[in-house]
């Protein structure tokens, strides 16, 4: 009994270091990008559905994702991408989606057509020369990256695929992106001056003093 419980002690252990060990690996690799300047397409390789477009690569923080757009299930990480970019300032933020097709793009053409409706431009990384150039393995952890103005990693991973890593993006990008004004309009008013706030107003007497408030409204 004694031995039973002996190796199964050393059994946990071993697999528990080796766990240990393998999540260490892996996020030594993932830190050995950070910093590392990412080759990205030019201009020539950029196509789009939509007559009016941005262009991602003006932008100064961007997000580089490797597609692979001869499979069905390019439409579900698509379509991913699409809800995510409502969540993001796409004026500041630029999305590079490298889609790899062996099938001259046709297949995918096809997919985007009918299901995926992206309107936004795609790069179309002929023979994997983008991929190879930044030399990017198959494995997938390391298909996506936040880039900061001068094109070095600042996160790996897909923000769609871990919570962590979404919030992760969000406080980076927070940082990087400049916050807009508030819509502001000056109207004179009868006791003071009345200044319009986005959805609100602040009523002000002539001497900057904020006027009383009854039932959420400040009245001049």
């Amino acid at each position: 009994m004694k031995n039973k419980i002996a190796t199964i002690i050393i059994l946990c252990s071993v697999s528990f270091f080796t766990s240990y060990d393998a999540k260490s690996q892996n996020q030594a690799k993932i830190e050995n990008w950070y910093g590392k300047k990412i080759i990205l397409p030019s201009a020539k390789l950029m196509r789009s559905d939509n007559k009016k477009h941005t262009n991602p690569l003006s932008r100064k923080i961007k997000i580089v994702t490797v597609i692979n757009g001869s499979c069905g299930a390019c439409v579900i990480e698509l379509k991913k991408w699409k809800d995510y970019m409502r969540t993001v300032d796409t004026s500041q933020v630029g999305f590079i989606y490298l889609i790899q097709s062996e099938d001259d793009l046709f297949t995918f053409k096809e997919l985007n057509r009918d299901f995926i409706k992206l309107s936004y431009p795609y790069f179309y990384d002929i023979k994997k020369a983008i991929t190879k150039a930044n030399k990017l393995t198959d494995n997938m952890a390391y298909h996506t990256f936040l880039l900061n103005n001068k094109n070095e990693v600042i996160l790996v991973g897909n923000p769609n695929k871990d919570k962590k890593i979404f919030d992760q993006y969000k406080i980076e990008i927070n940082k990087r992106t400049p916050k807009k004004n508030p819509s502001v309009g000056v109207k004179e008013g009868v006791n003071g001056t009345t200044i319009k706030i986005s959805n609100g107003s602040i009523y002000k007497d002539k001497n900057g003093k904020i006027l009383s408030t009854v039932g959420g409204i400040k009245w001049c």
